[in-house]
């Protein structure tokens, strides 16, 4: 298909095909720097598709983006497209390209350049760290996506969180809109681990960040893996029936109690599931 360059502003897919801790770039005699597999978004395409579409064309591999809708937006009418590593603009001679970054791994085909390339190479991250031929804002991508010893995202982390009870009730909060993950979501109080922290370390600091209490009575409730988009995380939940101190809301956008008849509130699912469990467990 002949692409309209008249236009002011073009829309581009790049992306960062990863295999056996890689990334896939490309020699291309329009740039002194090494590429990665990309172009532009045609007439009636989706991001996310001229991103498949310009890998196979340019490496003959057949690829799946690593990035995932997130399913719980979907409704009759709205559907959720893939969210991007990251999107760019890029000035290209008196014309502007925005670019959607994505991440990739092979599922099929044989690695074979077209005619617009002179070399394809695949580069560690010490290798991308060392280039020269790799230009300064695709090697922090590419650096970002290979820090943890080429894990491929989404990443695993680790979460403490904490189940208060009152009176037949138990809190919840209400993420803040600049979160990354969830915003604005309705939710059991909790947080990431930091480095070297056991579970209980992390329930302790995070419920002092968060609430500023500190639990005199608290048990283990049970651990549940929850699968976002974004990273997959291990949620590590516990009871709290005793603590000193007032509540106060330090993190969240708000902080409310809700009666054990009203789980079906709570937006995240793994949260939902585990104070159940809990309800489940008085019975």
């Amino acid at each position: 298909m002949d692409y309209d360059f008249s236009k002011p502003i073009h829309y581009c897919a790049s992306v960062l095909v990863i295999q056996d801790n890689k990334v896939l770039f490309l020699k291309q005699e329009k740039s002194n720097y090494l590429l990665t597999p990309g172009g532009h978004v045609e007439e009636g395409e989706l991001p996310q598709e001229a991103a498949v579409r310009e890998t196979l064309e340019e490496t003959g591999l057949q690829i799946e983006l690593l990035e995932k809708p997130d399913e719980k937006a979907r409704t009759q009418i709205a559907e959720p497209l893939p969210m991007p590593l990251a999107i760019r603009l890029v000035p290209c001679r008196d014309k502007k390209d925005i670019d959607f970054i994505y991440t990739a791994k092979v599922i099929g085909g044989e690695l074979k350049i077209n005619e617009e390339s002179t070399e394809a190479k695949w580069l560690s991250r010490q290798e991308i760290q060392d280039s020269q031929e790799v230009g300064p804002n695709l090697k922090y991508y590419t650096l970002k996506i290979l820090e943890n010893g080429g894990e491929l995202m989404p990443k695993k982390v680790d979460c403490a969180s904490f189940i208060l009870i009152k009176e037949g009730n138990f809190l919840v909060e209400k993420r803040a809109m600049t979160k990354e993950v969830d915003p604005g979501a309705l939710e059991i109080p909790g947080g990431h681990f930091e480095a070297g922290e056991t579970a209980e370390q992390a329930l302790l600091r995070e419920i002092k960040e968060e609430l500023d209490i500190t639990p005199t009575k608290y048990k283990h409730l049970c651990d549940i893996v929850y699968e976002h988009p974004k990273e997959t995380q291990t949620c590590h939940y516990f009871v709290i029936t005793e603590w000193t101190g007032e509540i106060k809301k330090l993190e969240a956008e708000s902080l409310q109690w809700l009666d054990f008849n009203e789980t079906g509130k709570i937006d995240i699912k793994p949260d939902r599931q585990a104070v159940e469990k809990y309800i489940n467990g008085l019975k």
